[in-house]
């Protein structure tokens, strides 16, 4: 098969099954849903070369998107708990008190925030 059916079969597969694939998106992200839905069309775009037909392709797609999705979902949790794990030392990161390191210490104080935060 060349490039251009690999590209045909993904556009059709992803038309058939776009309302799965944000529900997915919906359920495993939160308020990233277009980013981990471009990450689950990446991943159906890098396995369709192997697919094996010994399930139905619409069947598979969903497989993928489930499973990338957790994956995202694992990745995110990792980055709450390693950020609230290691508090800032606010008197080191501020570093002076004149104000020049206030956009680092707001940064690193956004992304203790959860998504409802």
């Amino acid at each position: 098969m060349d490039a251009s059916d690999y590209q045909s079969q993904f556009e059709q597969l992803i038309n058939r099954n776009r309302g799965r694939l944000v529900g997915i998106a919906r359920c495993y992200a939160g308020a990233d849903v277009e980013d981990l839905l471009q990450e689950i069309f990446l991943q159906i775009w890098r396995s369709l070369p192997r697919f094996k037909q010994q399930a139905s392709i619409d069947t598979w797609c969903v497989r993928i998107a489930l499973n990338t999705g957790i994956s995202w979902q694992r990745k995110a949790r990792r980055r709450r708990e390693k950020l609230r794990a290691e508090p800032a030392d606010l008197n080191q990161v501020a570093g002076t008190s004149d104000g020049k390191n206030s956009p680092v210490l707001l940064d690193q104080f956004l992304q203790t925030l959860t998504d409802i935060d």
